[in-house]
This record gives structure tokens, sequence and C-alpha cells, in this order.
């Protein structure tokens, strides 16, 4: 029997649930698999098999006693999204390794110092140079790995992420809390996502103030949890927002998705938004920064709009026009369509397909 190995960062993200789809496709062809992650926090966590062994390796030296033995075990090491990961499976098993990219590195690297994007830049390329396999998930990330080292070409796969139809029909149809449901008397402009800088809410937040200063009777809902909470509930009340916008915190988003206005994606930079491809599967509006990846899913603005990011008046313009645009029973349905080639169905086999390769 052969084995994998996932290296992974922790459970938060959609990256992650892009791997743990991977997993139990891979269980299904008969691979027997573990996770070494260097945090178990993260909502999927759950969603682990409970027959795949986790071992949590928190410090450098729980890395350095315990990932050799492990990568010396595995036919296949999987490094999923972040450069930690990738530097510790292409020392340890460069025959063996398929390096994941799911976040835009060169927006990402627009907000580092200087001499921080000079050794992550190498650091890349370095572990480029040493793995089997390298798979990212949007022409914008595959550009930026050819700039790093052009003989890359012939070991990466550009592949989408993707949603999962099941989850999100089966949470379209679940009662929103009372609070919740009595805010959404008015159009609803939605953001998902964690509160944390890259996800950039205060940008929402901002131009949610420009298009209520126009005049238009919406309201603001933000569902997520994290870091940034304190200083977004500190705009609103500056703004005189507060009662105009709610953070309810973290939940299934599906229910409130379908009965918002516009779903609106403000971030600094993304890899292949699991958002937005779930927005797409519901039928909504959207609008979204031009934050990676973010042209690939709505087809260069054929789907939503795309506004740059950071620009909080531009965003602000373009909710403006969602909110004023009619929405047919019919613009949902061609939504909804276009996005089933994201479907988990579509998309996990061109996954576990590119990963068993590195078997043979």
């Amino acid at each position: 029997m052969k084995h994998a190995l996932f290296i992974l960062h922790d459970f938060a993200g959609g990256a992650e649930r892009c791997n743990l789809a991977l997993l139990r496709a891979m269980l299904k062809a008969g691979i027997a698999c573990r996770i070494a992650c260097f945090s178990q926090k993260g909502f999927f966590r759950d969603q682990v098999p409970a027959d795949v062994p986790v071992l949590c390796l928190p410090t450098l030296w729980n890395r350095a006693r315990s990932l050799p033995g492990l990568t010396r075990e595995a036919d296949l090491v999987i490094a999923g999204v972040e450069l930690q990961s990738h530097v510790w499976s292409a020392l340890l098993a460069p025959d063996r390794c398929v390096l994941q990219y799911h976040k835009s590195l060169c927006h990402y690297l627009a907000g580092k110092g200087r001499l921080f994007g000079a050794i992550y830049r190498l650091a890349v390329a370095w572990s480029l140079r040493r793995c089997r396999k390298a798979v990212c998930v949007s022409r914008d990330i595959q550009d930026f790995l050819h700039t790093l080292w052009s003989g890359v070409s012939v070991r990466l796969k550009c592949l989408p992420n993707f949603y999962d139809s099941e989850r999100v029909l089966d949470g379209i149809d679940a009662p929103l809390p009372p609070d919740l449901a009595n805010f959404f008397d008015a159009p609803i402009i939605l953001g998902v996502g964690r509160l944390s800088r890259q996800k950039n809410f205060g940008l929402l937040v901002k131009a949610f103030g420009i298009v209520r200063q126009a005049g238009l009777p919406c309201k603001l809902c933000i569902l997520g949890e994290g870091p940034e909470r304190a200083a977004l509930e500190k705009m609103l009340q500056r703004l005189g927002l507060e009662r105009q916008a709610l953070l309810p915190g973290s939940m299934p988003p599906y229910a409130a998705m379908r009965r918002a206005a516009v779903v609106c994606l403000s971030s600094d930079y993304e890899g292949f938004s699991t958002v937005l491809l779930e927005a797409l599967a519901l039928g909504c509006r959207i609008v979204a920064t031009d934050a990676g990846g973010v042209r690939d899913i709505l087809d260069h603005g054929r789907w939503g709009a795309v506004v740059p990011a950071g620009d909080a008046g531009r965003l602000a313009k373009a909710l403006q026009a969602a909110l004023l645009q009619a929405d047919t029973a019919e613009d949902r349905q061609e939504r909804m369509k276009y996005a089933q080639t994201y479907s988990r169905e579509q998309v996990i086999p061109l996954w576990l397909s590119a990963h068993l390769e590195t078997l043979q």
C-alpha cells in the first residue's frame, strides 16, 4: 500500500478544506494517509476522517525531530499552502513532494517589506527547483512562479479550487438566527470570511459608508470572526454606521448568501476564493476586488464586477451599480450553471490525478 503525508499549517481556510477533500479521495483510491500540522486550530479540523493519524508539530524543535522520519516513510509528501510546509518538504523529500500554491503571491508580497520579499522569493524559487511537482490554483500564481524560475513549466500544473455543492445546497434552507433574520429587512451587502487584514473588511466598511451617503437604503452584514473585529467595530462607530451594519460572528453563510442583494469580496489578496464559488453556486450577484484568482473565477467581469484592490471609491461605485441593477431569475440560473464547472465532483478528480502522477 502506498502512503501519503499531508503537511498543513492548520485547518482554517479553503486551501485546507481542499486538501481534506483530496485526502478523502486518496483514501478511496486505496492510499493510506496521515497529516502533520503546525497547529490544530481551524473550523475544518473536525472534518478529518477518524482513522487518519494527525500529528501536531507546533515548534521548530518538534518539526526537526519528527518530519525527517515522517517524510522518509511516505511515498508522496503533499505540502499545502504555506512556505514553511514547502521548505520542509523540498528539503526532506525532493523526489516525492508536491507543493501547492493557494494564494496570490504577488499581491501577498506587495504588502511586505523589501527584505522579506527578497527572502521569500528566494525560498520559493529554491523549493520549486527541488520539488517533484507544483500545483497552483490560478493563472495569476502561475505567472508569478514563472518569474522566479522559467524551468518550473515542466513541473507546474494549474488547477482551480472547488466548492462543495452538497454542503452549499444543504445549507440554504437553514433558518437565520432571529437577530440576523430581523436585520435582513433591507437590501443586504454581505461579506464572508475571517476578520483578518488579508480580507480587508475595513475597505468594505468604507465603501458601504459611501453607498449610504449616496442615499441607498441598504445594510451591511459581515459573517466571520477574527483579530480585526474590534477595529471594524470602532470604524463603524466612527462613521456612524453601527445601526446599519452587523457582525454576527462565524456561521455557515449559505442561507444569508441566498437572501443577500450582493456578495462582496474586499480582500487584498486571495488564491482562488471559495466564497466567490459558493456565491456563484447560489446565483448571487458579486462585486470583488482584483485580489488574485478573481478574474479567473469571474471571467474578467462577465459573472461579477471586478475593481482594483484597495480602492474604496471604485468598490462603492460597483456596489451601488449592483444594488440598482435588476437581477432576474434567469441571471441567477446562468450564474448557478456556470458555477458547476468548479464543483467538487468536477475538480477533485483533477487534483487526485495530478498528485497520483507523482507516485508512478
